[in-house]
């Protein structure tokens, strides 16, 4: 129907301007050559028109062809009722005033077309928006409930800590009262209990508590399959950004750079950088390597391949988009590294 609607609409325009030249041409004092001229003159500017402002909203339209190809077959049974009728050059002689007013019926019917063309792209790319809107407000909600239950694992282990600090004047008073009576036996197997029930403190690697909670969560898991994080980061306590989002992107980043390199054999590869510094801009750039093909879209962002991957990806993307960051995957070789700028 689209094809459709264009071989009747160049059959209207073509029509119409055939109609003007003739009516026009009547002004030269060389009515043969000025027809020539004045098609050339009026085909010009119809072209400029689909080429530049038609053109490209004619392309993004899917729907809705079978409609406008009906008013344009209308103006085109209009048109061949006047040029089929007889002699053409009495015919248009003879109804100039309703063929001239057709002529301005041809103009605002297109007009009102291609308008509506745009208000159908405006709409559809409104509903785009907010379904993508959606999408992100509901993974932000995932990725916020995850982060939520991650600190609230962490403040019990804090917490957890305290007590058996708390705990631990009696603990030397005992160790104290068996050593003075000699029992080191009993003394050594309740330093060896006690050792053993003491939750290991989380490492300290900023001020941001949210950041450093993930951060600490994420180095924990890679400690325990055997993969070395490089981490040096300056984040302080109070940033222009949301503290918990920025905490959920460098939880997606660290996961994903957990994945890149937990497959990886080669000793040296089964390591994660983290940097991040801030000087009134915050910068952070984590770097890993990697083995396989990384797929990226035409902003050089990643694309999981398959189904329900890439979720972390993305909610990178929304937060850089969020707050106006600069956000650059650079892959090289087996390195694959991602610079964030805020």
């Amino acid at each position: 129907m689209q094809w459709y609607f264009s071989f009747v609409t160049l059959l209207n325009i073509h029509a119409a301007i055939i109609f003007l030249s003739y009516v026009l041409c009547g002004l030269f004092s060389n009515p043969r050559y000025a027809n020539a001229i004045l098609r050339a003159v009026l085909f010009l500017p119809v072209i400029w028109v689909f080429w530049k402002k038609a053109g490209p909203i004619y392309r993004n339209v899917k729907e809705y062809w079978s409609v406008f190809s009906l008013l344009t077959v209308i103006l085109l049974i209009n048109y061949l009722y006047y040029f089929l009728s007889g002699d053409i050059q009495q015919m248009m002689s003879a109804h100039f005033i309703p063929i001239l007013l057709l002529i301005f019926l041809t103009v605002f019917i297109y007009l009102g077309i291609f308008l509506s063309l745009e208000m159908i792209i405006q709409r559809y790319e409104l509903r785009e928006e907010n379904i993508k809107n959606q999408n992100e407000r509901i993974l932000l909600e995932k990725t916020s409930a995850e982060m939520h239950q991650r600190l609230s694992l962490m403040n019990d282990a804090v917490k957890q800590m305290r007590v058996v600090q708390h705990d631990r004047r009696h603990f030397n008073a005992t160790l104290k009262e068996l050593i003075e009576q000699g029992e080191t036996g009993k003394a050594l197997l309740l330093i060896q209990k006690q050792t053993s029930a003491l939750p290991q403190s989380p490492r300290f690697y900023c001020e941001n508590v949210e950041v450093n909670a993930a951060v600490s969560y994420y180095a924990a898991m890679a400690n325990q399959k055997g993969i070395i994080c490089d981490i040096q980061i300056n984040i302080p306590k109070e940033l222009s950004v949301d503290r918990l989002e920025l905490a959920m992107v460098v939880s997606n980043l660290m996961e994903n750079a957990v994945q890149g390199v937990m497959n990886l054999t080669e000793e040296g590869k089964r390591k994660i950088r983290f940097i991040a510094t801030y000087t009134g801009q915050l910068i952070l750039e984590i770097e890993n390597c990697f083995d396989g093909d990384v797929k990226t879209d035409k902003n050089g962002i990643p694309v999981a391949e398959e189904e329900g991957h890439g979720l972390g990806t993305q909610s990178v993307v929304s937060f850089a988009k969020k707050w106006n960051a600069d956000l650059e995957y650079i892959i090289s070789g087996d390195r694959f590294q991602v610079q964030l700028m805020i």
